[in-house]
């Protein structure tokens, strides 16, 4: 993996330095010209560094079952993980469609579905294959990230996509509760989870991935060391309407735009 590694941060880390600096950002700037010229210029340092990667390092399953064997199974999925992560944070303002009047907005749109999908699509195939493990901390983080997306599929998304949508979240879910056996700290990523899907999908409001300051720490504030932060229950900046919670769970499942997490040894919290 050494033969990506230093372009792989460097492009990483200006994706993650951007997503910082629109924190800051007042929102009737978002939508900025040098804030489009910005998610531009990273897109093509992405899909180029993808897409320079030296053939043996690229995604397929005949790379994975080759580096499987040579023991780096898990080093060449963190790899391609990272890739679609990164690739999920730059696109994800861009889920909500009143936040960028740009042509490119719905190809954005749909390349964050794309890879919020991919990255749970290879945390699940890597967890079901033998020397091929990501036991990492951030990997569970990621995968929140990842079903962030997820959800805003299973809310706003045409139907045909609902069930992949399902699945890889309970995917994420279980990846992430797996975590927990070799990283104990991660614990809160699982209620995390649970508690933003809820928000989200039984909300007054469901403008809920718009990219303000307090879904910018939900996004990035756990690529911290865990023990330094104080992990807060996901209530900020979410207009809650708890008396109708039953009628509209009931509702969003017959739909099937909600998932109950149904995972053994976990049982979402009463009352949420």
């Amino acid at each position: 993996m050494a033969v990506a590694g230093n372009s792989e941060k460097r492009v990483y880390g200006s994706v993650n330095g951007t997503i910082h600096e629109w924190e800051f950002i007042s929102p009737r700037h978002a939508a900025s010209a040098e804030l489009e010229t910005s998610v531009t210029s990273l897109s093509k340092q992405l899909e180029g560094w993808e897409w320079m990667l030296p053939l043996d390092i690229k995604m397929n399953e005949e790379n994975l079952e080759h580096h499987i064997q040579k023991g780096t199974g898990g080093a060449f999925v963190a790899l391609h993980l990272g890739y679609h992560h990164y690739a999920t944070l730059l696109y994800f303002r861009f889920l909500e469609p009143a936040a960028s009047s740009s042509p490119l907005a719905d190809i954005y749109r749909t390349r964050c579905d794309f890879h919020a999908s991919s990255y749970s699509n290879l945390l699940k195939l890597a967890r079901h294959k033998r020397n091929c493990e990501v036991i990492h901390p951030t990997v569970g983080h990621m995968a929140v990230v990842s079903s962030s997306v997820l959800v805003h599929t299973l809310l706003c998304g045409e139907e045909r996509a609902l069930q992949s949508a399902r699945e890889a979240l309970n995917a994420n879910f279980a990846a992430i509760l797996e975590l927990r056996r070799y990283w104990p700290n991660t614990a809160p990523m699982v209620h995390r989870l649970v508690t933003f899907q809820n928000f989200c999908l039984l909300s007054n409001d469901y403008r809920t991935h718009r990219l303000d300051g307090w879904m910018i720490r939900f996004l990035i504030e756990y690529s911290l060391p865990l023990g330094e932060k104080d992990v807060e229950t996901v209530t900020s900046g979410m207009d809650v309407d708890m008396d109708g919670f039953s009628t509209r769970t009931q509702v969003l499942t017959d739909q099937g735009r909600y998932t109950s997490f149904a995972i053994d040894g976990y049982h979402s919290p009463e009352g949420m």
